[in-house]
């Protein structure tokens, strides 16, 4: 699983964490939902009686709460799914291809790595999950899938110094 965390699954995953990314951001659009915010809020404000009549609700389990507006508790597998596909799609021909490629041209893989005067410098770091869009930047032609994933692919199979 920790492997995966190169490839986006995020940190903890298998206690909850990153469950749902996407939960409540289709509603902030949703001016019906705004409505019903706001007809809430007149609610509250009506006076105490709401009150003892919401908290006899809630006693009794009859919660008014829309099961809609609570995020779900269950386990979320398209997270899984996202960051499994992508490990699956840098597969050996792909990671072949990679070295290939950075190797064919030495010189033109180092112009990344040089400094604001055009010298190497051995202080200058690169992100390595923009690195492939630097390498584009070089003119290099790339395969979408490897573009994506070259981060991803240095940091899990090949062996980089990395924070």
């Amino acid at each position: 699983m920790t492997t995966l965390e190169y490839f986006g699954l995020p940190k903890d995953y298998m206690n909850g964490a990153g469950h749902f990314p996407t939960w409540g951001k289709e509603k902030k659009d949703d001016k019906a939902a705004q409505a019903r915010k706001r007809a809430a809020a007149k609610n509250q404000k009506k006076g105490k009686a709401n009150d003892r009549v919401a908290k006899l609700k809630k006693a009794r389990g009859m919660e008014t709460k829309n099961e809609d507006d609570v995020k779900p508790t269950h386990f979320d597998i398209s997270v899984f799914l996202k960051s499994f596909k992508r490990f699956i799609a840098c597969n050996g021909e792909l990671r072949s291809q990679a070295r290939k490629l950075l190797l064919k041209d030495i010189n033109r893989t180092m112009s990344v790595f040089l400094d604001d005067y055009k010298e190497q410098s051995f202080k200058k770091c690169v992100d390595v999950y923009e690195l492939a869009t630097r390498l584009v930047a070089e003119g290099y032609e790339m395969d979408p899938i490897l573009v994506e994933n070259l981060g991803a692919m240095l940091m899990c199979f090949g062996e980089i110094e990395h924070e």
